[in-house]
């Protein structure tokens, strides 16, 4: 009976909130708010009444003349929390159905009230979503066409590319079709990174390929785009307690350069054949004009929906390679949390350079005269990520044979040796670690009875921590 809820229109951007004080069931009130939206032919002249209505009442709130009741203006989404559980929203800007923030129904075209809970269900992530039996009439479908391509970006892509055809990442890279154990730890890691942002950010996620275009993405949409492909090239995780790592500023133009030959796109409808080569030009551009890079540079564009990696020999006249439109987020129904676009950028991330400076040692110094094969065996035996770090970086000779290692994810003082089999969640991952010198297993989204958080290295404003759990291998 207690149940409380919120009846919301969106106008504008903004949200003028009703407040419901009981029997919020979706059975119930859901009903009640779904039967206030007419169908055609009468939508469109209810719709226009209900924007004129929410202008007036908009500048009555910003004139501080609104009665006091139990409706009221929010510049921001109202979500559920634990006093409100349930909130269904009426978009006039998108024309969609929401409940708890998820996009729903089309709201010009809306499931009868008797069907209405029956087509609620919750995805494989645990987000509210609308059951695969939803007739297709009734989904929403906000997608936005593709953008115009400028032809001039069409043109110097075909230059570039020379009419060749896009590879699979194996071929772009030069290696083995087989992932290595690296790469397959790299693989499950992103895995569970991304597994975490689609439980956690749904509605960001599903609101991305709303956006018309580049330049209509906002900061938040930018920052969790460029934190899950970053994610590829470093160990993205600090302990909770560490300020070394700090979020990092969002680029002020349209690139990031990951790595020192590896630079980021954020973009939009790679899905559309002109616009992903619009996109490999630009990057191919961004590469040509980038001093100091190494004569190969890999670059990445990237949407939540699908990623695209390219190859730019930078001493063969700016000569491309690129993979094609790569599935990146998986779906939110799935059995499998992998994907073509993790996989992919999980390679690449092992065939980049990191920005790390190993100083020359000086004539006389003793590591000058270590054998490589006890550089290399001394590295086997360091089984602390920041001792093996800090070996790499006492002589050129010490970071090649700390190198293999390096490779690895790292979460302060533990590196993920290998994942283990048998995934059991979306959302979870366990991997073989040491801890002070034993055998270990750490858990992403594990429990444990002395939990720890590890704080993921985002883009602001996009802030993020994951459980974890440590405990001994018997």
């Amino acid at each position: 009976m207690g149940t409380r809820g919120y009846r919301v229109y969106r106008h504008r951007g903004r949200y003028h909130v009703t407040y419901n004080h009981y029997d919020s069931y979706p059975s119930n009130y859901g009903v009640n708010v779904l039967s206030q939206v007419p169908p055609p032919p009468h939508f469109e002249e209810w719709a226009a009444e209900m924007r004129k209505y929410l202008d007036v009442f908009f500048e009555k709130s910003e004139q501080g003349t609104l009665p006091e009741s139990d409706e009221f203006a929010l510049p921001t989404r109202p979500a559920k929390d634990p006093l409100i559980e349930w909130v269904y929203e009426i978009d006039l800007d998108r024309l969609v159905f929401h409940i708890n923030s998820s996009p729903m129904f089309r709201l010009d075209h809306l499931p009868p009230g008797d069907d209405f809970e029956d087509y609620i269900t919750h995805d494989d992530y645990g987000n509210i979503a609308t059951s695969l039996d939803t007739p297709k009439e009734y989904r929403y479908d906000w997608k936005a066409p593709p953008p115009l391509a400028e032809q001039s970006l069409i043109d110097a892509y075909h230059s570039v590319s020379h009419g060749a055809v896009a590879v699979p990442i194996h071929e772009l890279l030069a290696t083995e079709q087989t992932l290595s154990l690296v790469e397959s730890t790299w693989s499950c890691f992103l895995e569970a990174v991304i597994g975490n942002f689609m439980a956690a950010c749904s509605v960001s996620i599903q609101e991305f390929e709303a956006f018309a275009g580049r330049t209509e993405l906002d900061d938040f949409h930018r920052a969790l785009c460029l934190t899950a492909v970053n994610s590829a090239f470093l160990a993205p995780f600090t302990p909770e307690s560490s300020t070394q790592m700090p979020p990092f500023d969002l680029p002020e133009g349209d690139f990031w350069w990951a790595q020192a030959d590896a630079c980021i796109l954020v973009t939009t409808h790679l899905d559309d054949e002109r616009n992903m080569q619009a996109a490999v030009a630009e990057l191919q551009q961004e590469a040509m004009g980038k001093a100091g890079t190494p004569e190969v540079v890999y670059g990445v564009a990237a949407s939540l929906q699908h990623v695209v990696v390219m190859r730019v020999d930078k001493a063969g006249r700016g000569a491309v390679q690129h993979t094609p439109a790569l599935q990146f987020f998986p779906s939110f129904f799935t059995v499998s949390p992998s994907t073509p676009g993790i996989t992919a950028l999980a390679r690449l991330g092992r065939y980049t350079q990191p920005h790390i400076h190993i100083p020359s040692e000086p004539m006389g110094h003793p590591s000058r005269y270590i054998p490589e094969d006890i550089m290399r065996e001394i590295a086997t035996h360091l089984t602390d990520a920041r001792d093996l770090r800090n070996f790499a970086m006492l002589s050129v000779q010490a970071f090649a044979a700390t190198k293999p290692y390096l490779q690895y994810p790292h979460f302060g003082e533990y590196f993920l040796r290998s994942p283990q089999p048998h995934r059991y969640s979306l959302v979870r991952a366990k991997f073989d670690t040491f801890a002070k010198g034993r055998p270990a297993v750490i858990e992403l989204q594990g429990f444990s009875s002395v939990p720890s958080r590890l704080r993921l290295n985002c883009f602001k404003p996009l802030e993020y921590e994951i459980p974890v759990a440590l405990n001994p291998r018997y």
